[in-house]
């Protein structure tokens, strides 16, 4: 057959040009969104099936149409009206409507033309798609899938000047939620006649809408989201990156705009208001510009990270030092919310809340010294005052740390830094040494001694600390009213100061020596927190191991001891004078030494029960004096009893006595009637005892010496007890004429006897 001019070729069945026209009917509605009814719609599915399946240049030819129609019917009139608008605001106005009415266009189009997408993508697969001026199949080295690449031409330009002014863009067919020519076509042409042309005055009217509303006034905030969107949808759909990143350019504006508007009146602010207002108002700030950019930019870390260096770089960077100046005062003067506000200020910065706590540190250690070496002679001599105002430097600072730094991981070490430094100085107890000849009271047995020598001041703070210990555990006036919980509290602080201590070994050295004393009278309120506390300074970085298990060790021997003591309670039942016999220590594998606990109760003389603690001298580690001195009859009798026992339980093992270590409780009555139970050491009972018979004889030195069987020395440091006792304001015993001094005692003139009008007040 022959083909007639303007007719469709008869030798091509359902070719381009017979369904043309029907497609070009449907096609128009489309594009200017004219109803379709549903059998145009069908017939429109029918004839793009046509051509794409039967006519060879179909597909080309129906993307070049579809590219013309589009263009001629929405996308030109759109560009010139928009070129019409002079106001930028309404130019931006126009282009988000449109925008809006457009994605409505790149939904109903590409499901017109499915067909098109689906004949292209077979074609491409099976490499019958013909390059045109237009469109150009290229293998993409860097993947596995060929990519489909389209020039972006500019219907006004030859096909040549196109392709030399556009690189191609690649549409990789192989994604199902990407591919689409039509949609591609689309939107390219939007990129391409609406966006590009007018970029640079929608971003100022962008950047204008954006300065408004961050000065106080009311916007549409949807034409700010409806233009990011567009863009991102391009940039989505890899449109415009080929010519320039508008979303990377929008994201740069926004950011700038930041920087460049606070700085602008920041400074001013500051000036005007002072530091605490302006950092409530930059906060405000940054919360603002932290909610605005989740609405206006991508909500990504990338994004939210660099508008917060922005607002970093305008509200803070510029005001560190300023900042820093104020929160001098503020420390000095304890204004804590002021202070927790500049900490969350300078939170949003990396280092300077560094700088804030470098200020602080040296106000607590100069505070700290200062508030310590404030203390006089007196007070630094006694242990327990130390201590206590040490603690209340602790609670202080630990205090301010809690409140306005919500105990951050970061004061917490500044805090230790700063306590070590202050615990660890020698020159807090200078002074004491220098001008003081004051002495501590011993709690155990009343004694006057030192806390440390006063050559080693830098033990001082360790001796000081054990000796605390020892107030707290022992049976004294301040564990008594103490409760649990106060207890508890008190000891997780002194632990804590103990944990920054540089001599640890001192520590130990001086815990040791009076948890042996608390341990062997059973003066401590409670053993098993006893043991505790020395589990925990077990994990104490720098603690003397080999100390540490020794007191361990000691705990141990006291437990093993309470089932040597229930075994000699079922063997040897108590008699008229002992009704109960108790043991609460250990026996060890090697030589032991005994501790004897009396108790006189019924002011009759007789024994009423005996305590016996069996020791372990490797754990104990202490020269126990074993001279013998007089002791009442009853322990006398009791002593082989218990041995015979020991020798039955544990054969081949060494058992001696250690009367020094003993104490015990004896009743006393006074002239008045009154009676007292008065806790007493066994040298102290041996002296007493020696006025038992004769409670109203005045006896010499050397009579008690020979009563007591005490050595002279150990005599002198006893009687000075009981005639000099600075926990009591009426003494047990008389001396006559007075002494004044330990030295003084064993004169021969001097005369010893028992107070009657004894009273404890």
């Amino acid at each position: 057959m022959l083909k007639i001019n303007g007719q469709p070729d008869p030798s091509i069945i359902h070719s381009y040009d017979q369904h043309k026209p029907d497609i070009l009917r449907v096609l128009r509605k489309l594009v200017i969104k004219d109803q379709v009814t549903n059998d145009e719609w069908q017939d429109l599915f029918h004839h793009v099936h046509m051509v794409c399946s039967w006519d060879s240049t179909g597909c080309q030819r129906l993307i070049r149409c579809i590219e013309r129609e589009f263009y001629d019917g929405y996308i030109s009139p759109l560009k010139h009206r928009l070129k019409s608008v002079d106001d930028g605001y309404q130019q931006l106005k126009e282009y988000v409507e449109n925008w809006t009415d457009f994605t409505k266009h790149c939904i109903r189009l590409p499901m017109a033309f499915q067909q098109l997408d689906l004949a292209t993508r077979d074609a491409l697969l099976k490499g019958k798609f013909k390059s045109s001026s237009s469109f150009q199949l290229v293998q993409d080295n860097g993947k596995s899938a060929m990519k489909f690449k389209f020039y972006n031409n500019n219907l006004s330009q030859t096909p040549q000047q196109q392709k030399h002014e556009r690189p191609l863009i690649p549409i990789d067919f192989k994604n199902k939620n990407q591919y689409s020519l039509v949609r591609c076509i689309l939107v390219r042409q939007w990129a391409d006649r609406i966006l590009n042309p007018n970029i640079d005055r929608l971003s100022n009217s962008i950047k204008e809408l954006i300065i408004k509303e961050r000065c106080g006034f009311i916007i549409d905030a949807t034409l700010i989201t409806g233009f990011r969107q567009s863009l991102a949808y391009l940039e989505e759909l890899r449109i415009i990156d080929y010519h320039q990143n508008h979303m990377a350019q929008f994201e740069r504006m926004y950011v700038e705009s930041i920087e460049v508007f606070y700085s602008s009146i920041s400074d001013e602010y500051l000036k005007e208001y002072g530091v605490v207002r302006y950092i409530t108002w930059a906060l405000s700030k940054f919360e603002r510009e932290e909610q605005k950019a989740l609405q206006y930019l991508e909500a990504n870390s990338a994004s939210l990270k660099k508008v917060a260096e922005a607002c970093n770089r305008a509200l803070i960077k510029n005001f560190v030092e300023q900042i820093l100046c104020a929160s001098r005062n503020f420390i000095q003067t304890n204004q804590s919310d002021s202070l927790k506000l500049i900490f969350k200020f300078f939170s949003k910065i990396d280092g300077l809340v560094e700088k804030l706590l470098e200020e602080l540190r040296r106000h607590f250690v100069s505070s700290g010294l200062a508030c310590l070496t404030n203390l006089d002679s007196t007070q630094l001599g006694k242990p327990d005052l130390f201590v206590e105002k040490l603690l209340e430097v602790y609670c202080e600072f630990d205090g301010i740390v809690k409140v306005v730094f919500e105990d951050d991981i970061r004061a917490c070490l500044m805090l230790e830094k700063a306590l070590s430094l202050i615990i660890n100085d020698p020159h807090v107890f200078m002074s004491y040494n220098n001008n003081s000849n004051s002495n501590i009271q011993d709690n155990e047995n009343g004694s006057s001694t030192d806390v440390v020598a006063k050559s080693d001041p830098e033990a001082r703070c360790a001796e000081s600390l054990a000796h605390y210990c020892n107030i707290l555990f022992r049976k004294s006036p301040l564990s008594r009213k103490l409760s649990n919980e106060d207890f508890t509290t008190r000891l997780d602080q002194l632990y804590m100061i103990i944990k920054l201590l540089k001599n640890k070994e001192a520590f130990i050295r001086f815990h040791k020596q009076h948890l042996v004393k608390r341990l062997i009278p059973d003066a401590t309120i409670n053993l098993d927190k006893e043991e505790e506390f020395v589990n925990r300074l077990k994990d104490v970085s720098g603690m003397p191991l080999d100390e540490i298990n020794e007191l361990l060790r000691m705990f141990k021997d006291l437990k093993t001891s309470e089932l040597l003591a229930t075994k000699f309670a079922k063997i040897f039942k108590p008699a008229n004078a002992m009704e109960s016999v108790n043991n609460n220590n250990t026996i060890s594998n090697i030589s032991s030494q005994i501790s004897d606990r009396l108790s006189i109760q019924d002011g009759s003389g007789q024994l009423q029960s005996i305590n016996v603690r069996v020791l372990n001298p490797s754990a104990w580690s202490k020269k126990f004096d074993k001279s013998l001195i007089a002791l009442p009859d009853e322990i006398i009798m009791f002593m082989p009893i218990y041995e015979s026992f020991y020798k039955d339980q544990y054969e081949g093992r060494e058992l001696e006595w250690c009367h020094h270590l003993s104490n015990g409780v004896l009743s006393f009555k006074n002239s008045n009637g009154n009676k007292y139970d008065l806790e007493v050491t066994a040298p102290q009972l041996s002296i007493l005892y020696a006025f038992n018979d004769q409670p109203y004889s005045l006896k010499t030195f050397n009579e008690l010496r020979l009563l007591s069987n005490l050595s002279t020395n150990e005599l002198r440091r006893t009687i000075w007890s009981l005639v000099s006792n600075p926990k009591l304001r009426v003494q047990l015993i008389n001396c006559n004429p007075p002494m004044e001094t330990q030295k003084d005692l064993n004169r021969g003139t001097n005369l010893y006897s028992i107070n009657h009008n004894f009273v404890l007040m």
